[in-house]
């Protein structure tokens, strides 16, 4: 009823990119932070409440720091890298989140920092022009990635995130919560690597590390190879995470994937998503998940943006706390759930995949209904939560969320380039 009734009143662009623009704005002049604690140098905090007090966790400043920076506020992607630079150790290993009173490893000690460091420098290079602070971020960047590399290796060239679901960002991506972690090597993780050294890349070239250039690409084109070949799924026509004790792209529940009976659509998860919004995958995959999948209500596609599972596998749910992995803590349990709920990063994710496969329409009318999602929220509870049912537009976890909500009125700006900026994402 809430969405049939916000979609009488608001139903256009105009109407509600104002309302969603002044409370991203709003927000984020909230959420800028001093340095606190272990958290050396300013941040941006991931809500405007008491909810994750203190935190930096990588991908949430990233995608905040990015929303700045397509403003032309370029010192918060600075300060997030100079933040994650801080705790770098010599192999370029660099940990994933800092909790200003509890340090950087109080998650684990092996909780590797998710691969958006190289981004964030190619994008901070776009936005400031600084060449000296790009050739002085170049080499240790370089080894972090490296170290991602040589670390989380995987069969075929490829890489596996080797720890609990929630090092993904994708709290209890489902896959990963069902077999043991080590055996899965997703998608994701793989694109985002492929963004990294791509982002790594244009940032020699521009400081004139020709040779290094050449070779970042190469490696990202080896990679990129790899993903299309492993973790494409031809009975599906969709990209999946590779089960490593199976021997095959894993998305139906059976031992062979089929598009039909009990389970076909299983482990049909947003974490083939990053494959398509990075452009790692081939234009003829890219188009076919995008058509078959993307835009498919039965699917990713909900009223109200992008569900983080299949609507069609057995396993999708609109709970609100998320159930831990079976390998994980039991503890996690109160985490937030990536089993079927909308999340604002993956209609981000999903916006950019469909603009690069050719796909205009169907990516405006998906920010469209972003928007309409998020003054769904704000009618409801006065802000935004991490996460809304993907049937209905209620709002689930974690109140007065900021973290990549901020991203809900960019899009609109790749559409109408009337309405201000639209950062490069990819390089």
């Amino acid at each position: 009823m809430e969405r049939i009734s916000m979609e009488k009143k608001m139903s256009t662009p105009s109407d509600l990119y104002p309302r969603v623009h002044a409370h991203v704005q709003e927000m984020m002049e909230k959420i800028a932070a001093p340095a606190q604690g272990a958290i050396r140098h300013p941040y941006l905090t991931i809500t405007t409440s008491n909810y994750y007090k203190g935190l930096l966790f990588c991908w949430d400043n990233y995608f905040s720091a990015l929303r700045f920076a397509a403003d032309g506020v370029s010192c918060h992607l600075r300060n997030f890298l100079d933040n994650m630079h801080e705790y770098q150790r010599s192999d370029g290993f660099i940990p994933n989140a800092i909790l200003a009173d509890g340090g950087p490893g109080y998650f684990e000690p092996d909780f590797l920092c998710q691969p958006f460091l190289a981004q964030a420098a190619a994008q901070l290079l776009e936005v400031s022009g600084d060449l000296e602070a790009a050739a002085k971020d170049f080499g240790w960047i370089r080894r972090f990635v490296d170290y991602w590399l040589k670390s989380r290796t995987a069969p075929f060239g490829l890489c596996r995130w080797d720890g609990p679901a929630y090092y993904s960002g994708i709290d209890n991506e489902i896959l990963a919560s069902i077999l043991h972690p080590s055996s899965i090597i997703a998608p994701d993780v793989n694109a985002y690597l492929y963004a990294e050294l791509r982002a790594l890349a244009f940032i020699a070239e521009r400081i004139n590390e020709d040779s290094a250039a050449e070779e970042l690409r190469q490696r990202a084109d080896e990679l990129r190879e790899s993903i299309n070949r492993h973790l494409w799924s031809d009975e599906i026509g969709a990209f999946g995470a590779y089960n490593t004790s199976r021997g095959s792209v894993h998305i139906s529940f059976g031992s062979k994937n089929q598009r039909k009976g009990f389970g076909a659509f299983a482990y049909l998860s947003s974490s083939a998503l990053p494959v398509l919004y990075t452009g790692a995958a081939t234009q003829e995959h890219g188009e076919t998940m995008c058509r078959q999948y993307v835009i498919a209500p039965e699917h990713f596609r909900s009223p109200f943006g992008i569900r983080s599972l299949s609507r069609s596998s057995e396993y999708c749910n609109y709970a609100v706390l998320g159930n831990p992995g079976r390998f994980d803590e039991y503890s996690r349990q109160c985490n937030s759930n990536w089993q079927g709920p909308v999340w604002i990063p993956l209609g981000w994710m999903a916006f950019h995949g469909l603009l690069k496969y050719g796909m205009r329409d169907e990516a405006a009318s998906l920010s469209l209904d972003i928007m309409k999602s998020i003054c769904n929220c704000l009618d409801i509870m006065g802000s935004l939560p991490e996460n809304v049912d993907g049937d209905s537009g209620k709002p689930l976890y974690a109140s007065h969320y900021a973290s990549w909500n901020l991203m809900g009125d960019l899009m609109e700006r790749y559409i109408h380039s009337g309405l201000g900026h639209a950062p490069q994402i990819q390089f």
